[in-house]
Formats: structure tokens, C-alpha cells, sequence
């Protein structure tokens, strides 16, 4: 009898809401006791976490964490989380090779020496590097948590964003040191894209993955309990920061960019296309 092999779990999609935030109001609800959550509203002090904790202690004598209920129902029901990453590329090559890299930041110096070197007295190259902090973007690929957040949509409703500014080719690190130096970063030809991008749990750092449990819940809430017209469901948590080197087959799709670019969209006007490696 051949071997049934179960299919594999789904990545978080922070704007996917609608379809898990009555899954994580359930655990709310197995800790927190039905009188207590009758009295929650957006206005119980000193903040909706805070408050369902002191109020469940009182009522039970138990102490709960609430975040960390949330976050091990992600872990349960959700393999990682789906985050995107905006840049420019002179090919589709330049991420199926080495995918994206968390530049050290020895690199990082390195690759602004090589590329202003001799251009530049060496003394405002130096202090520009140093002003666009690279021990600050160094050993970390930064993504957005959300589509919506990387379109900056603010109605969930009626989602209509931008697409963001991209870094140039050489990277946003290159572009920050121009900015300093007041020169402009010499570009090849090159395409923007979007890339949705499936990162496992571990891959997260814990303070990240309870920020996003934190944001969950605050979401799960809204939804249940408030009048949800008044926030944004996938608020608070702008950037998920991957403290290592992404690989190519984390990829799950990607957009070109270029045509939407300058104009206001909606998110369902990005072509997907499934990455294949």
C-alpha cells in the first residue's frame, strides 16, 4: 500500500486574515474566561494584552501568556510565514544563483570602497559609509510582512497602494552611501520585482515570531470584537528581517513591477508568476 504523506502546511499570510483569525480568537477563548472577554473593548487600559492577562489572573488566580498561546497555534497550523522583498535586477540569474544575501558588514564596506574608490576623496567616502550605518543594515535581508504593507494599502475594504521605491542596482546599501556623498549610483538596464518569499519558523528570530504572534492577536481581536472599519488589520509589524542569507528556494512567486510603478494600484493587479528553479 503505497505511503499517504500528509500535505504540507501553509505559510502565514498576515492579509489572509479572514481565514485565521477565527482559528487564533479560539485559543483567546479556550484561556481567557467568556465574562472577561465580555468586557474587553478598545479602550480597557493599559493595553488590550496587558489588560486580558490581569483580568484572566483575577478571575481564575492563573497566569497566561496569550502571545505565546498564539504563537504556538502558528507553529502548528502554519509552516513560516510569507513575506515579500522589493528589488531591481539586471536578471532573473542574480537570485537563482545565490538568492539573497545578508551581506556582512565587512562586505558591505568593501563593495562602497570598490564602487566610489577613487571617485570620491577617501576621507567623505569614509564618513559616508560610516553616516549610512552599515553595522545597522549589515547580516540581515529585510521584507515586508505583508503585501498590503509593502503597498502601503491602509483600507482593508478597498485596498489601493503604490508600488514602493526599489533600491537601484548595487543594492539599497550602495544607494544609501551615494545619498551621503551626494553622487548618483551609475545603474545597468534592470527590471523591479516583487518576490513572495515562504521563510520557516526557524529561520525567524524569537523576537520576531512573537511580534508577529503579538499581531495576530491583536488582529484575531479586532475581528471578533471590535468594529474592524476603524484599523488596519495587518498593522504594526512593517518589517520581518531574516538574520541570514535567503536561498533561491524560498521563493514561492514573483511580479514585475515596473509597469505599476508610479501610479496607484490594487494588490490583484500584480501577475504572479510561480518561481520554478
Amino acid at each position: 500500500m503505497a505511503e499517504v504523506r500528509p500535505d504540507p502546511l501553509p505559510f502565514f499570510d498576515r492579509d489572509a486574515w479572514r481565514a485565521w483569525s477565527p482559528m487564533l480568537y479560539h485559543v483567546v477563548e479556550t484561556h481567557v474566561p467568556a465574562e472577561v472577554l465580555a468586557r474587553f473593548s478598545d479602550e480597557v487600559e493599559p493595553g488590550w494584552i496587558e489588560w486580558l492577562h490581569r483580568e484572566t489572573f483575577r478571575a481564575t488566580g492563573r497566569a497566561c501568556d496569550l502571545v505565546e498561546s498564539i504563537s504556538a497555534a502558528l507553529r502548528v497550523h502554519f509552516a513560516g510565514i510569507r513575506v515579500f522583498h522589493g528589488t531591481r535586477l539586471k536578471s532573473l540569474e542574480d537570485v537563482a544563483a545565490r538568492g539573497f544575501v545578508a551581506w556582512d558588514k565587512a562586505s558591505l564596506v568593501q563593495a562602497a570602497r570598490a564602487r566610489f574608490g577613487g571617485v570620491v576623496q577617501a576621507q567623505a567616502l569614509e564618513r559616508a559609509i560610516a553616516q549610512a550605518r552599515p553595522d545597522v543594515r549589515a547580516g540581515a535581508v529585510y521584507t515586508f510582512s505583508a503585501l498590503s504593507i509593502a503597498l502601503d494599502v491602509h483600507d482593508d475594504d478597498d485596498p489601493v497602494g503604490a508600488i514602493p521605491a526599489f533600491s537601484a542596482a548595487g543594492g539599497e546599501w550602495l544607494r544609501a552611501v551615494a545619498r551621503h556623498l551626494d553622487a548618483d549610483v551609475a545603474v545597468a538596464p534592470t527590471t523591479g520585482y516583487l518576490f513572495a518569499l515562504d521563510i520557516p519558523w526557524r529561520r525567524c528570530s524569537g523576537n520576531i515570531q512573537r511580534l508577529i504572534a503579538q499581531h495576530a492577536l491583536t488582529t484575531s481581536l479586532i475581528s471578533a470584537r471590535l468594529d474592524r472599519t476603524r484599523y488596519r488589520m495587518a498593522s504594526g509589524l512593517d518589517c520581518v528581517d531574516i538574520c541570514s542569507d535567503v536561498p533561491a528556494s524560498a521563493i514561492a512567486a514573483f511580479a514585475e513591477t515596473d509597469g505599476l510603478a508610479g501610479r496607484p494600484i490594487r494588490p490583484d493587479e500584480l501577475r504572479w508568476t510561480p518561481w520554478r528553479p
